[in-house]
């Protein structure tokens, strides 16, 4: 068997008492080193005091950068940096970093290249943790070792570059540089990418569908921070139960792979969107962060041995993980088939092809939901309610129940479409959504943002909704596979030695495929 070559791990600043020296090659890292380079991952995902340098009313970094840490209510200190101003946005600021009160977990670098060596230097000096850099500039291979190289002399982190940085809605920490059009909400999902541009359109994507976030972490070049980083620290994030990945390359496949393995045993699902199915999104890679992708052979036996669920782009990621993050683990179910209740005869028929599609089954229904329907109603799965249900609205919550209760059915999917004036229906679906042992959704044929009244009902009062009969066909797949998809790679294939892979130090081909 062949591996990559290890990238240099990157270990603390000696004045708080971390080891400067860095292991390459497999199997000599000690265990006191990882847990140094996991101290500073958690203090740079978790800090107590962040510092902005280069900060400057003028920009739109810094605004977006210190109005977003004030809007969403950052309990932590912050300081900024510039030579010519007193305050920056009503911050105190200082001259330069060695005037700081004290170190910064996190510095958020917003000079432009030439001057970012100088200012880690400064940084390091004074026992910074980690260093977002914005500047751009470090897609060439030479360009990034030397930043690369010089971090970890230093022994700081580096978040980027080329990146917008990251998002812990929990925390009030809007480490982001960049736009984000729409709001975002707290909750339990973990998008990670190489691409700000990706995660930032996941996060729109998600305000539509009521989705919330424990984090949005981008890495851009990835310096010394990978995504197999994120991957290793959210294995132990409590708030986070589903995982999306954004890869341009996989980098280091192990560190990768144990990042899904540990993310797997912790009970997290792990989706994956890998590029470079086209030599066109090849070479666009290439150009934006450096990274040469994996063919798509390569990436999908690479997906699959991990056990992670693959999706084709951002929205069909968004459907796999959308319920996973709006019920509890203990309402995961290995779904094979599915009750339907639509208000519609076209709504029934077109949800039945798209579960189809997916390899789900309507069976006929059982003895226990006929008994409680009235005689206008089709005895069909997926059932057509009738407009009559109006006339019949007080036996509605009955019929909901049996379907709900059935052990026929591992999900139950209510059709009535997240309208508002329809609230009254919306009931049984919030009543059992959390207690009982499977998937049971609200949803519509149609994708459309919610309204604001639902919105604020649905986050006060949690009702699981999906719109859209693809969607809702992928989201209960996306449970399916979980369950049936495992990590096929060994402890041993972990632990065994392995000969050095000799060819060049940026090569994504992951020797299991």
């Amino acid at each position: 068997m062949y591996r990559l070559s290890k990238t240099t791990i990157p270990l603390a600043d000696k004045k708080r008492g971390f080891d400067r020296r860095a292991s390459k090659t497999r199997g000599d890292t000690g265990t006191m080193e990882l847990e140094r380079k996991k101290n500073l991952i958690k203090r740079m995902l978790e800090p107590e005091c962040i510092a902005v340098i280069g900060a400057t009313p003028d920009n739109m970094w810094t605004r977006n950068l210190l109005g977003g840490l004030e809007r969403e209510g950052y309990r932590g200190r912050l300081y900024t940096i510039n030579r010519g101003r007193g305050k920056v946005l009503g911050y105190p600021c200082y001259p330069k970093v060695a005037e700081l009160p004290e170190a910064p977990d996190l510095a958020m670098i917003l000079v432009s290249a030439k001057y970012v060596f100088d200012t880690l230097r400064e940084l390091a000096e004074k026992g910074c943790a980690a260093a977002y850099v914005l500047a751009a500039g470090y897609e060439e291979h030479d360009k990034l070792e030397e930043l690369r190289k010089v971090a970890n002399d230093l022994g700081i982190l580096i978040l980027g570059p080329n990146c917008n940085g990251y998002v812990r809605p929990d925390s009030g920490l809007h480490c982001w540089g960049g736009p984000i059009p729409r709001p975002y909400k707290a909750g339990s999902l973990a998008f990670i990418a190489q691409s700000s541009a990706v995660a930032g359109s996941a996060a729109n994507s998600c305000w539509d569908r009521n989705l919330g976030f424990s984090a949005i972490i981008t890495t851009g070049n990835q310096a010394n921070f990978t995504l197999a980083d994120c991957l290793d620290y959210l294995a132990d994030d409590l708030d986070t139960r589903a995982v999306v990945c954004y890869i341009e390359q996989f980098g280091n496949f192990e560190e990768f792979a144990r990042g899904v393995k540990r993310c797997r045993d912790a009970g997290k699902v792990v989706i994956g969107i890998a590029t470079g199915k086209s030599q066109a999104a090849r070479d666009a890679t290439l150009s934006h962060t450096g990274a040469l992708t994996a063919g798509p052979e390569v990436s999908a036996a690479a997906l699959d041995a991990l056990g992670i669920i693959a999706a084709k782009d951002t929205d069909d990621a968004l459907d796999f993980a959308s319920l996973f993050v709006q019920i509890p683990p203990r309402c995961w179910k290995n779904v094979q088939t599915v009750g339907v209740i639509t208000p519609s005869g076209g709504y029934a028929a077109l949800m039945a092809d798209a579960l189809d599609e997916v390899g789900l089954e309507t069976p006929p229904l059982p003895q226990s939901v006929i008994d409680t329907l009235p005689e206008i109603v089709p005895r069909n799965n997926p059932m057509d309610l009738t407009a009559t249900i109006f006339a019949w609205a007080d036996q509605y919550p009955k019929v909901i129940d049996s379907f709900i209760v059935a052990e026929e059915f591992d999900a139950v999917v209510l059709m009535m479409g997240a309208w508002e004036g329809f609230e009254r229906w919306f009931a049984p679906v919030t009543a059992w959504a959390y207690k009982i042992g499977k998937p049971v959704l609200l949803g519509g044929n149609e994708v459309f943002c919610l309204g604001d009244s639902l919105r604020t009902q649905f986050n006060s009062d949690p009702t699981p909704v999906v719109h859209g009969t693809a969607r809702i066909a992928r989201a209960l797949s996306g449970m399916q596979q979980y369950h049936r998809q495992t990590c096929r790679i060994s402890e041993e294939w972990f632990t065994t030695p392995c000969k050095s892979w000799s060819g060049p130090d940026t090569a994504t081909f992951p020797d299991m495929a």
